[in-house]
C-alpha cells in the first residue's frame, strides 16, 4: 500500500466529524491572542529570569568599562519592559496597536537575524534562535488582532 493510498481517519465523536471546528478553533482570533500572550510571556521569562542571571549579574563584576556596562544594563532593562507591556497590549488593545507592536517584534527578529548572522554566518540562526520567538508571536498577534 502505497502512502497517498492510506487512508485518514477523522476526528469522530458521536459521528460528527471535529476536524473542522479543531483547525476553526486554533485558527481563531482569540487562540491567536491568547498563544501570541503565553509565548511573550515566556520570551519575558526567560530573558529577565533566566538571563537575568546569567547575563546581567556577571556584568557587575567584569573588566568592562562603567559606561559600557550601565548602557548594557539599561538595553536589558528597556527590552525587558518591551517584552512585558507587549503581553498586555497584544491582549487588550486596538488592532493597530497590535499590529505597531508586532511590527516592532518583527524589527527585533531581524536585529536579531542581522546580529547572529555578521557574528557566526548562518549557523547564527541555530546558534541564537531568539528570532523564531519574535516572527511567530508577531504573527499570532496580528491573527490575534482580526
Amino acid at each position: 500500500m502505497e502512502p497517498s493510498d492510506t487512508p485518514t481517519t477523522p476526528l469522530l465523536i458521536s459521528g460528527t466529524d471535529l476536524t473542522p471546528r479543531i483547525v476553526r478553533y486554533l485558527a481563531s482570533p482569540h487562540t491567536c491572542r491568547f498563544f501570541a500572550c503565553t509565548l511573550a510571556a515566556f520570551a519575558a521569562y526567560v530573558h529577565i529570569i533566566v538571563l537575568g542571571s546569567a547575563a546581567v549579574v556577571p556584568l557587575g563584576s567584569s573588566g568592562i568599562p562603567p559606561n559600557a556596562r550601565v548602557t548594557l544594563e539599561a538595553a536589558w532593562l528597556f527590552i525587558s519592559t518591551f517584552l512585558v507591556i507587549s503581553i498586555f497590549i497584544f491582549w487588550n488593545s486596538s488592532r493597530e496597536l497590535v499590529r505597531f507592536v508586532a511590527a516592532l517584534w518583527l524589527l527585533s527578529a531581524c536585529a536579531v537575524v542581522t546580529v547572529a548572522m555578521r557574528n557566526f554566518g548562518l549557523k547564527g540562526l541555530w546558534f541564537v534562535p531568539q528570532w523564531t520567538v519574535f516572527v511567530v508571536v508577531a504573527c499570532l498577534a496580528v491573527r490575534g488582532a482580526n
